[in-house]
């Protein structure tokens, strides 16, 4: 095995030992032997003001939210960054 494999290696192994010890405490992810349970995070209920401000916010979202697919997102973004043309060759 490789240093860098080794180290990765231990590092998760490191990881996953804190994990286990902190599991009886953790409000976030339980197992019950079977499978594992995760919890959601929930927020503070808004009052109805709130409510209505955040549905105008949605609302406000949802028409300026653009629909595009994956790819043409790439192409927008290394268009804007130019990251793909190192990899280009030099001719």
């Amino acid at each position: 095995m490789t240093e860098a494999a080794q180290n990765l290696t231990d590092r998760f192994d490191n990881a996953y030992d804190r994990f286990l010890a902190s599991l009886p405490e953790n409000t976030y992810a339980k197992f019950d032997g079977k499978r594992w349970h995760l919890s959601v995070n929930s927020a503070e209920p808004l009052n109805p003001t709130e409510e209505i401000k955040f549905e105008k916010l949605k609302d406000w979202l949802k028409k300026r939210m653009r629909h595009i697919k994956l790819p043409q997102l790439l192409i927008e973004f290394d268009n804007d960054l130019h990251l793909t043309h190192r990899f280009l060759p030099l001719t």
